[in-house]
Formats: structure tokens, sequence, C-alpha cells
């Protein structure tokens, strides 16, 4: 297939022979470019290179010399633009790709006045342009057209204009994306010479500037009418600043969505990235980071912010990260809002049938764009998160020494940032497969228990053994720690349930999982150092097989509540007689006997009096019935407890019971007097049939802001602490459904 073209050698002149001919058989003339070859092998490899194609592109000496002055690979390159531009409507049907029509295009570049290779100093090569000043006339007038108008534009030797014509020929090309870097390396016009990347980046912007060429899913392409037209109406668009920024906050968000960033591990333990981006919290988590882009020119000023409000005692477990946004991040953050903003405008026409095939295949082409673009923004949003500068406490660390990439630029600062955070983690940071809590439970002895439990080096000490038996012990590190929480709460008449513990040591300070926690209590509940109770009932020996439903799993676990076990004191008498008569008002004997008949009663005076509420509540379908319910349950274990729990009952969780007593009766008075449940109804009546039809109307932004309070409201369990603002939004829907049912348009 190859074209070989024969002339006599003069040996004196190596020059002539080598530049008029595609493969040169007189040793004289290889031996010329062969030199030329060795001395610029890496500059033709690597500025001729393709990119992104599997057309190969890598140049041997013996093709160098065979092809000259064409680099091999522009052989086939040639054969395929002209198949491409012959079936291009309206074109000649004698054109195509055979060895002929390459052969004249092959003599055409060494003897035409357009190009006169044949003229040129050893070395120079054959560049896309040149092919296209020899296959211009083939070309569709269109083409011809955007061509001669870059060229009066920019100048007839431009390297815009020279751009232009490599693009306009690589459309014809399937298999090679029009790229920067493919752009120029076919411009490379000299073994040894420069490459021309940078004057193709530069006239890429230029060309695309002045709308001559637009970026596609294939690389670069001149622009048809219909396509300027689409980029002129894109132009014109200009996003706002604050939506510019809700955009950084959302790429920066996915980006985060990583589950290496999403995450973090610390000795055996896994903590969650909590987000806040601008000011804006996206997502809560055990090490919270709070993120900040900002000018370049700005950006001194907001370091020092920074590093001081790193300081202060309410962000003293925060992380600041603070990054710079260059003029490229604004400005791919505009033309992504003008694409979304093209594509749903073009979208909607499409649904109506009004988009003409022309902004159809702009509109498919701008859905790529969108894709691009935002995948762009991500990118350089990621480089520039990476090189931004962390503060802690007041100390910084420079983002460009602490990893190679984003993710293990956070682990470096997290490294440094989390044993701070959580200086008792390494008490409860051990591997735990989940069972540990009920293995306690269950065992017949504590022999076979995993090591995990046992005193040593790794082990967190549960278990101690003496005199050959092993038996639980309450007094180990990490067992006092939660004890003596659970003694101190309950010392204060608060429930210490499986929620408030797990929010305790799961926080900062701690950072211990729920399977650590769970078998720490469960521990102590054998050792007889607390007690559980759980829906309702009061569990005091492990071997009760109904205990370990409130260690199964995360919600019973949290719904259970804990105190600790030990015999009556005074103190304890003393505070449940207290507890009594704040939640009646009445005195009671501080006497075991007297302070459990006396809760009993009350407690069945209650119980009887919450379950028509709570008959009430679940007819009518209010949000309080799951309240009255556990109400309901509290009052049928302090009624069925032994006399010596019910005392311990009242002094360790008296308040939480007074403040439930409390909101019962709110709940009972507004049932009763100020007729909730019909009020409820009128209002989901309200939100459920007539806002619909309001909203289907086009009701005000005022009347769907109020429709929405109402709903939030009519859910909430505090409900009736809002009748009258229920009712005035129940009133407002109402009128307007009633005078839009008047409206005889309606």
């Amino acid at each position: 297939d190859r074209f070989k073209y024969r002339v006599d050698l003069a040996p004196a002149d190596i020059r002539e022979v080598a530049t008029q001919r595609v493969l040169a058989k007189n040793d004289s003339a290889k031996a010329v470019l062969s030199e030329l070859y060795r001395a610029h092998e890496g500059e033709l490899n690597n500025h001729l290179r393709l990119e992104r194609s599997s057309r190969r592109s890598q140049i041997v000496a013996e093709d160098f010399h065979d092809f000259y002055p064409y680099p091999p690979h522009f052989i086939d390159l040639s054969i395929d633009i002209m198949s491409g531009i012959r079936i291009q409507p309206g074109s000649a049907r004698h054109l195509g790709g055979s060895n002929r029509t390459i052969i004249k295009q092959t003599f055409e570049m060494l003897a035409s006045e357009r190009t006169q290779l044949a003229q040129a100093e050893i070395g120079r090569l054959v560049t896309l342009d040149l092919v296209f000043d020899l296959v211009e006339g083939n070309l569709s007038s269109e083409k011809q057209k955007d061509v001669s108008d870059i060229a009066a534009r920019f100048g007839a030797t431009s390297w815009d204009l020279r751009v232009a014509k490599v693009i306009a020929l690589l459309e014809f090309v399937r298999d090679l994306p029009r790229t920067e870097a493919n752009i120029a390396a076919m411009l490379y016009a000299r073994a040894g010479g420069s490459p021309a990347t940078a004057h193709v980046a530069t006239a890429v912007q230029r060309l695309r500037e002045a709308q001559f060429v637009r970026m596609t899913e294939e690389g670069w392409k001149l622009q048809t009418e219909a396509e300027k037209t689409w980029d002129t109406q894109r132009r014109a668009l200009d996003p706002r600043p604050r939506e510019k920024a809700e955009l950084r906050r959302e790429m920066v968000e996915d980006i985060f969505s990583d589950p290496k960033l999403k995450t973090y591990k610390y000795r055996e333990r896994s903590f969650r990235v909590g987000l806040t981006i601008d000011g804006v919290r996206v997502e809560d988590g055990q090490v919270p980071v709070r993120i900040v882009g900002e000018d370049l020119a700005d950006l001194t000023a907001r370091l020092d912010e920074a590093r001081s409000t790193s300081r202060q005692k309410e962000h003293l477990n925060d992380v600041f990260w603070i990054f710079a946004l260059p003029a490229e991040i604004d400005e791919l953050a505009a033309d992504v809002l003008r694409s979304r903003s093209m594509v749903g405008k073009y979208d909607q026409l499409r649904g109506q049938g009004r988009i003409s095939p022309e902004e159809s295949s702009c509109l498919a082409t701008e859905k790529n764009d969108v894709i691009r673009l935002q995948g762009r923004l991500k990118d350089r949003l990621g480089e520039a998160l990476q090189g931004g500068t962390s503060f802690f406490r007041g100390v910084a660390q420079d983002g460009a020494a602490r990893g190679r990439n984003l993710a293990e630029t956070l682990r470096h600062v997290l490294d440094t940032v989390v044993p701070d955070l959580y200086p008792k983690l390494e008490m409860g940071a051990r591997p735990l497969k989940g069972t540990e809590a009920e293995d306690v439970l269950k065992a017949a002895n504590l022999a076979g228990v995993p090591s995990v439990l046992m005193e040593g080096e790794q082990g967190l000490g549960l278990v101690t053994k003496a005199d050959n038996k092993f038996a639980p012990n309450p007094a180990a590190p990490i067992a006092k720690e939660v004890l003596d929480f659970v003694r101190q709460r309950a010392g204060y008449g608060e429930k210490v349930s499986g929620k408030l513990l797990e929010e305790h040591f799961g926080g900062i300070g701690y950072g211990w999982d729920r399977d650590m926690l769970r078998l720490v209590l469960a521990v102590l509940l054998r050792a007889g150092a607390i007690e559980v109770t759980h829906q309702g009932r009061r569990f005091r020996n492990h071997q009760d097989p109904l205990c370990r439903a409130a260690f199964a799993g995360a919600n019973p676990f949290r719904s259970a509540s804990f105190s600790p076990r030990e015999s009556i004191a005074f103190k304890t008498l003393a505070a449940a007689a207290e507890h009594f008569e704040q939640i009646t008002g009445q005195e009671v004997d501080v006497e075991e006997g007297s302070i459990a008949s006396a809760i009993k009663k009350l407690a069945e005076s209650e119980e009887g009096a919450v379950q028509p509420l709570l008959a009430t509540a679940h007819a009518a379908e209010l949000p309080v019935e799951m309240m009255l319910a556990e109400y309901e349950a509290t009052l049928r274990g302090i009624r069925e407890a032994a006399s010596d729990d019910c005392v311990r009952i009242l002094a360790s969780e008296g308040k939480s019971l007074r403040a439930t007593m409390a909101e019962i009766r709110r709940i009972r008075e507004a049932i009763d007097t100020h007729h909730a449940v019909e009020l409820l109804r009128v209002a989901k009546e309200a939100v459920e049939e007539m806002w619909p039809v309001l909203e289907s109307r086009g009701a005000p932004a005022e009347l769907r802001e109020k429709a929405l309070e109402l709903q939030q409201l009519t859910e909430d369990a505090s409900f009736y602490i809002s009748l009258n603002r229920i009712e005035a939004l129940a009133d407002a829907i109402v009128a307007a459904y009633q005078v839009l049912r008047c409206d005889p348009g309606g």
C-alpha cells in the first residue's frame, strides 16, 4: 500500500531528494533521514503522540524515512479524512480514501503552490492544516465559509486559522478525539521543533470566545449556524453569585459522598465526617468539618478569622478547612448553570413539541456538556480543597504537604485531630463481633467468653479470675466510667436510657460504638451493679431470658433504661419522698412502705385516667398515641413492681415522671377543653383535601407556606401547645378553599 516515488539522486543534493519523496530508497537519503530520526526520536514520539485513541502513533526509524515528510500515521489519517469527505452530503462521488487519491495528495503536498514542501528545509513535516489546504475545495460550503471567516478575523497565518483547519478535518475521523493535545500533534511541524501545545490552547479559547468552535463529547468542533444561535442564547445567561455558591456546595457535598471521605477509621472505630459548607450544615457527624471557599483577594483575612474562631470555646471541636476559589472555578460554575438552564428550557419545549431538529441536536450535546462541565468543576474543586489550609484549635496544616489526593489529605488531618477529640477512645477501642453482650448474659460461666473481655494488654478487664473462678468486674476502667455516669445522672433524678448513654459515650470525648456500650452494660447487669428496665419491666437477674431483649438491637437498646442497683439508703428514701411531694404536692413519710403505697396508688389513678385518653388518641389518630402508650406501660410497671423497686423508680426517675405527668395533663386539657380532636380533624382535612385543590389552581406562595406549617404541626407530638396557630392556619386554608368554590370561574 505504500507509494514509492522514485527519483535519481545527486550525492551533493540530499535535501532535494529527501523532501521530494514519500518513500526514499536511496541509501544516502536514508542515511540523512535516519540521522535526523536518531537526533530527535524523543521529540518526534512525544509531540506526535495521540491520546485517547487506539491509532498507532509510535514512530520507528524505518517508517520515518519511508513516509517522510509525512509522519507515518498521517497516511491512514488522510485516507480516513478523504473517506469522510466523500460521504458528506453533496460531495463528489469520485473522491475516496484509495491509494490513488493519497498518491495524488502526496504529490500535491510536494509540488502545490499552497504547500511547496519540496522547497522546505530538511526536517519539515506535513501538518494537517497543509492537508486542509489541498482538500479544501471538497468540503461543504458552510465549512469553507467558517474557515474563511476565521482567516478574515484572525489572519491567514494565525494559529487560530491553523487550529480551525485541523478541527474541520478531524471531524471526519470518528476514533480520534479532538482534544487540544491531539490537535497540537497534528500541527507539529519540524523534527526537533517546539510543540504546538501552548499555541493550540490559546487559539482554541480565542475561537471559542468568538463562537467559531465549541466543546462536545468528541472534542472541539466548528459550530454550525444553529449551534452559534444556541451558543449566543447560552452566553446571554448570567448566573447570580448565590446560584454559583449553591452549586459549589452541591459539588463539594458530592465530593464528600465518596466513602473514602465520608467516614474515617481510627483504632478499629469508624467515624462519620460531619460536613458544614459555607455555613450550611449538610450532614451531622462525629468529626465536624467546616469547609469554606474564599476568593483569592479575601483569602488571607479568612485564614486569620478561621484561626481565631477555631480557638473559641464553642468551636474547639470543629475542624475548619479554608480553600481558595480561583477564577476558573467561578467560570466553570457559571458554565454549568448556563448548561443546566438551557437543558431545562429546551427539555420543556421538547415536551411541548416546540423544538426543531437542530435544537434537539444541540440539546443532546448540551446534556453531555452538563456532565462534562460538572466533572471538571468537581475535579477543580477537589484540587482546590486538597490545597486548602485546615485549622484545629488554632493550629494550621497546609494541604500541599498532607497527601497525594484529597482522601489522603483528609486522613492526615484527622489523624492529628481525632486523638484530641476523643481522648478516651482507646479505653473502648476494640474489635467486636456484636454478639458479645448476648454471650455474657447467656453464658453459664465466664470461662469461655472472648479474650477481649479478659485482663491483658488488648483486653478490657471486664472479667477477672480469682481462685480459678471467673467473675464480672464492675471495677474495670471502662465499666467504672459507665457506672459512674449512670449513678450521676440517676442521682439527679434523670432517666438513663440507652439513647442517652449512646449519645454520651458515642460522642466527643469517647467515640465508643453501640456494641461496646452494650457489652459493658451486660457485664454490669451480670455483676449486679445495675438494673435494666425494658417495656415497663425491671430486670435485675441476668438469667431471665427476657432481659436480653433490651440488648438485642438498636431500637430496644435505645428505649431501655438503666439504673444503679443498691440497697435502699436513707438518701434514696428521702429523694423518693421529695419527688412524690413535687409531683402531688402531698407529704409522705420517709419510709419504704409509705412511699411505695403512695406511688402505687398514684400510678393506679393515673393509669385509669390515661386509658380513655389513649383510646381517644387512637381513634382520632393523634400524634401523641405512642407517648400515651409508653406512659401507660410505665404506670403499669410501677403498679406491679415490688416496694423497693417503686422507691428506686421514684428516686431515680421522679423528675422525668413529674414532667411526663404534667405533659399528659396538658394533653388531656387540650383534648377536653379546647376541642383539639375536632380541630385536628378540620386541620387534616384542610391539608389533605383542600390544599391539593388550591395548589393545583396556583395558590400563592404564602398559602403554600401555611399549608406546610400546618402539616408539620398536625404531625408533631407537641401539637397541643400550638392549637391557636393550628386553628389560624386551618381557617386560612378553609377560607381560601371557600373563595375558590364560590368563584364562578373556579
